[in-house]
């Protein structure tokens, strides 16, 4: 019976979607879970943003990302904030710490004497 058959198959499709072998392994969610902690700590230190609302979407999202994904945030502000000026300020911040960062790698590096 043709409608029986095609149940099944909805029903197996349901169980069982099409993009269920592409579950990252738990090193790579772990990981991106760090990252996205790091953007969330950033944004909200940003002037004005403590209460912002940080919303994964995407592949990330939906737990379908390969190794090379982006990581597609929204940003959700609690006050009427300028938009440009926001993120203006996300960037800014996020320059700022990612250079913080390299620069105490590289002292480190210098003082461990690796290359």
């Amino acid at each position: 019976d043709i409608e029986l058959a095609v149940d099944n198959l909805l029903s197996s499709s349901v169980k069982n979607p099409p993009t269920s072998f592409l579950i990252p392994c738990k090193e790579a969610s772990y990981r991106r879970k760090q990252v996205f902690q790091f953007l969330t700590e950033q944004i909200k230190s940003c002037e004005g943003q403590k209460d912002i609302l940080i919303v994964a979407c995407g592949s990330t999202a939906l737990n379908t990302y390969l190794p090379e994904s982006d990581l597609d945030i929204v940003l959700f502000p609690s006050t009427n904030s300028n938009t440009m000026d926001l993120l203006r300020n996300v960037f800014n911040q996020l320059c700022h710490e990612i250079s913080r960062r390299e620069q105490r790698t590289m002292f480190s590096n210098a003082i461990l004497g690796n290359n």
